[in-house]
């Protein structure tokens, strides 16, 4: 049993399980980039993130961010061959953070 989680250890498994079906299907989709967006929150529910949160339970603060979070992903969309290349882009993954090259 995960002690450290109020899901059971077999709970734990559907979800990864079913996250991990949701992944294939999504990137078997060519999507813009708002529809990507919508389909991930449509998944994990609005209700889910405003609990876990809290500041994105104002309702105007989340779209904002979700419209800034659109932008940068549509900017290194252009860069990018698809979506996916583009959100690693965004999380800096496979890149050297500038301060690391700063301090060399």
């Amino acid at each position: 049993m995960n002690t450290s989680s109020i899901y059971e250890d077999d709970e734990i498994i559907k979800l990864e399980n079913r996250f991990n079906k949701f992944l294939t299907q999504l990137k078997k989709k060519e999507l813009e980039t708002t529809v990507f967006m919508n389909e991930i929150i449509n998944f994990v529910t609005i209700d889910r993130i405003k609990a876990i949160f809290p500041k994105y339970r104002n309702e105007k603060v989340f779209n904002d961010i979700i419209k800034e979070l659109c932008k940068a992903l549509d900017k290194y969309n252009i860069e990018s061959k698809n979506i996916y290349e583009a959100v690693d882009k965004l999380l800096g993954k496979n890149s050297i953070p500038v301060m690391t090259i700063h301090k060399s």
